[in-house]
């Protein structure tokens, strides 16, 4: 029996996930557009197109443009491909990320965790805004990484 072992979690890194993230689906989007594109030169060649002439002595350029289309077709669709799996893994690291803290049962563990780890709140914005000292603050979010699945990062300082 396999049993897939995931990385753990580097909380530390949920803004930059979650851009990449962000940066991929918009990649995605702009491929798929150029690949439409693609498809619909393939579709509808014109003498525009593929520089084919309109007449004389000179060589019919369909076939080589042809070709060339289909071969960036191809390049197109294995960047696609290399795409969409980066981004399912991103996705799927930020939801992980997400059902942790979704798991801690102390309410304002959960806010505080979600204010630090996803908001990039410091440490005195959150004390400020659950009204505690900056040193309870640092104690709620030691003990927050005791319960997450957390990768050893450094402690992000006021």
């Amino acid at each position: 029996m396999f049993v897939e072992r995931r990385k753990p979690l580097d909380f530390s890194k949920y803004s930059f996930i979650l851009a990449n993230a962000q940066r991929l689906e918009q990649e995605i989007k702009d491929l798929r557009d150029t690949l439409d594109t693609l498809n619909e030169y393939r579709m509808n060649i014109s003498p525009v197109l593929t520089g084919m002439p309109s007449g004389g002595s000179k060589k019919d350029k369909v076939p080589e443009f042809v070709i060339k289309l289909n071969h960036d077709r191809q390049n197109l669709n294995r960047r696609l491909d290399g795409l969409v799996a980066l981004y399912g893994e991103a996705k799927d690291t930020l939801y992980r990320m997400e059902m942790a803290v979704n798991r801690i049962s102390d309410v304002q563990l959960r806010d505080i965790a979600r204010m630090y780890y996803f908001d990039g709140a410091n440490v005195p914005r959150i004390a400020e805004s659950v009204s505690l000292s900056r040193h309870s603050v640092y104690r709620r979010i030691s003990e927050i990484n005791k319960i997450l699945p957390v990768q050893k990062a450094e402690t992000r300082g006021s």
